[in-house]
């Protein structure tokens, strides 16, 4: 019983597509292109503000600092403000605003981000 010939450049167009396929795997695993578990701008923005807003003595005793983005604020994701590729408590909602609302570190500017005044 004889097995399957075939041509060589058959055998090479196989071999550079499973090669390719890897790659496309390996890519999905790492999170390549932001993954499902990404959050946005927008929804890090309402979590943080939602919090800002949630606390007792009004929101306007709050320091946005003080609600980080690093997993140890209730109701508040992760989110990885400044880029660095580790969540800690300089991603926070001051750092937030700073960056993509222009607040120029100024906590009043901050709290209107979130229609706090």
């Amino acid at each position: 019983m004889k097995g399957v010939e075939l041509p060589l450049s058959t055998i090479v167009i196989m071999v550079l597509i499973l090669i390719v396929l890897l790659g496309i795997v390996a890519l999905w695993m790492s999170g390549w292109g932001g993954g499902a578990t990404a959050v946005s701008i927008q929804a890090a923005t309402s979590a943080g503000c939602g919090a800002l807003m949630r606390n007792a003595n009004g929101c306007i005793s709050v320091n946005p600092t003080s609600i980080t983005f690093d997993g140890n604020t209730a109701g508040v994701p992760k989110f990885d403000v400044d880029n660095s590729g580790t969540f800690t408590v300089a991603d926070n909602l001051q750092a937030l605003c700073d960056k993509y609302y222009n607040s120029g570190g100024d906590q009043a500017t901050c709290r209107k981000v979130c229609s706090c005044s």
